[in-house]
């Protein structure tokens, strides 16, 4: 069963290997494999700079217990009730319906915040994370390079 939790310390140790090895998933990221792999901890304490800076939500996307990626509200904005969704698997996990399923459930986590709104920046060559939000009714607004889209909540 998929679910989404609040990133936990311990998550840390499976999402930072990831980010550390996964070349696939940092190609789609637009990053690169870290020269030395990120310490958990490390991980842990900038998530939480993040979290603080950016006025955000980290959740761990879990099968079972297993750690698959991360998905975020960001720039949250109760007055505004406006967020940013950002969202990430291990690419073992893709094409499985894995975040399809969580961002089903970031969404419900956002309507409980009071959000009215969601916004993204998707790379435009991620047609999998476009059909993600067009599906849940998104409308779509381009660049040259990227998608962004827009959700009513």
């Amino acid at each position: 069963m998929i679910h989404i939790k609040r990133t936990e310390k311990d998550h840390c140790l499976q999402l930072s290997s990831y980010l550390s090895y996964d070349r696939l998933l940092n190609d789609q990221l637009q990053t690169r494999c870290p020269d030395q792999p990120i310490d958990p901890h490390t991980y842990w304490r900038d998530l939480q700079t993040w979290q603080s800076s950016h006025s955000s939500r980290i959740y761990t996307i879990l099968k079972d217990q297993l750690v698959l990626g991360t998905i975020s509200l960001s720039h949250i904005s109760l007055e505004d009730k406006t967020a940013k969704c950002g969202y990430w698997l291990a690419s073992p996990y893709w094409g499985q319906g894995y975040g399809k399923k969580a961002f089903g459930q970031v969404l419900l986590k956002a309507r409980t915040l009071g959000l009215k709104s969601l916004t993204g920046s998707i790379d435009k060559s991620n047609h999998a994370s476009i059909r993600l939000w067009t599906g849940k009714g998104a409308s779509l607004e381009t660049d040259t390079e990227r998608v962004y889209p827009k959700l009513s909540l």
